[in-house]
Formats: structure tokens, sequence, C-alpha cells
């Protein structure tokens, strides 16, 4: 049962509920214009309490998706895919910084993603995106968020796609990168 009070101009509410651990906890929020405002918020609060959700509300983008990439990828790929994970972690926090995901709106991811079209490559720009809204999916379903902010958002690089020169190995190249890994074999991943 949620109880709201008016403070000062804004109104707040607090909930009591119990915990997976099934002890009693209480929750409270406030700063809303409108009695009407803490009631909408109470209702979702008391959603994402029901779903027992083990992510809260105000959890910044940056550590969703580091517990997000532990828990759903790093057991499943390789080590070098894991440092793209680390790489977009870092984007986070260069970009982002500790903005809780309820805040991050896709106008303001797309103002991001624009700002970071001006300085990476379409394929670094991609994993950017794709990681970001795959992880944004698992918030959704996890009721931290109601609607993915990355769903109508374009990531689209302005820097040239790099040249065929330098994607590829001359054979010289390759041949002394075959020499070096044989003699230095501690992976075995491509």
């Amino acid at each position: 049962m949620a109880n709201f009070r008016k403070r000062g101009k804004t109104w707040q509410f607090r909930l009591s509920y119990k915990d997976n651990n099934g002890e009693y906890k209480k929750f409270e929020k406030g700063g809303y214009k409108t009695k009407k405002e803490a009631e909408a918020a109470a209702d979702e609060a008391k959603k994402r309490l029901n779903n027992h959700s083990e992510f809260d509300n105000d959890i910044s983008l940056y550590d969703f998706f580091e517990k997000w990439a532990k828990v759903y990828k790093k057991p499943h790929v390789t080590e070098a895919t894991w440092r793209t994970y680390k790489r977009t972690l870092n984007l986070i926090d260069k970009y982002i910084k500790d903005k809780p995901i309820a805040e991050i709106t896709p106008t303001f991811y797309q103002a991001v993603l624009n700002k970071m079209s001006l300085l990476y490559r379409q394929e670094s720009l991609d994993k950017f995106y794709f990681q970001i809204k795959s992880a944004m999916k698992i918030a959704v379903h996890e009721k931290v968020i109601s609607e993915n902010f990355a769903d109508f958002t374009k990531a689209k690089s302005k820097l040239a796609a790099r040249p065929v020169e330098e994607k590829y190995l001359h054979a010289d190249e390759y041949l002394k990168l075959l020499a070096v890994a044989e003699e230095k074999m501690e992976y075995t991943s491509y």
C-alpha cells in the first residue's frame, strides 16, 4: 500500500514491501508536482517491486550494462569479443557517465550517437549501438524502463570507411603473424 504526502510544493509516496529475502523494506520517492503524478509513480514502483527485479530505478546505464554483460555475454563469448563489451563500457563512461537509465531519452541518446559519429568509424559505432540496444531489451523486460530508448535511433558514422589496404594484411605480414602466433600460442581464438 502506498502513502502520499505533500512536502512543501511537491508530493511524495512511500511504499512498504518484502524484498527477495522476505525482509520488510520501505521505498520512497518525491518531487512530483501533483498527487496524480505521485500516484502514477507509486503504481510503476509497485509493478517493479512485485516483479522482484534485481535492478533499481535509479541504476546508471554503466552499472546496468556492466551487470548485463557479465551475466548474459561473458560466459558465452571469446576473450576477444569480451574486449568489445569492455570497450562499450569505457564509451558509456566517456559519453554518458552515471546517468540513470530512466533519464535517458531517445533524443539524448541520439545526440550521444551523433557526437560519436564524428570520431568513430561505422564498425565501432555499430558494436556500441547494438550492444546498448540488446542490454536495453533486458532492461525493458526487467521493467527497469518501460521502453527501449535505442529503438528509434540511428548510428551513422561521418568518417569514411577504412581503405581495404588497411583492413587486410599483405602476404609477408600474414606469414610473419603466423610465425609469431605459432611461437607464442596462448589463445585458441581467431
